[in-house]
């Protein structure tokens, strides 16, 4: 997890190339903005965490429920990047039939 700066350096960067191949990817990826609200989504085919892009996106994290240890430690670290302006990194898990899973989110 880590908040944008005024300054960026990548001019040439197209951001519908980045979501393209971010899309790609075999995981999660959230991306939420420093005011709590999901930019983006993207989960594997097996979502073992209910998440529907389509509904989630838009949404502030604690209208979408990934798991309590989530919601409580992503407040946590949004408060502290917001306040320090230093990335921060967590772990979390879920519950998904009768399984527990871990995650780590940066």
């Amino acid at each position: 997890m880590s908040k944008q700066g005024s300054n960026n350096n990548s001019k040439n960067l197209n951001i519908n190339d980045i979501y393209t191949a971010i899309s790609k990817l075999s995981d999660f990826l959230l991306i939420i903005n420093p005011e709590g609200i999901y930019q983006y989504i993207t989960v594997p085919e097996n979502n073992i965490v209910d998440i529907d892009p389509d509904i989630s996106l838009d949404k502030h994290y604690s209208e979408v429920h990934i798991s309590n240890n989530f919601s409580r430690t992503f407040e946590k670290k949004l408060t502290a990047l917001n306040k320090t302006s230093t990335n921060q990194e967590f772990e979390f898990s879920v519950e998904s039939n009768l399984q527990e899973f871990y995650f780590y989110a940066w």
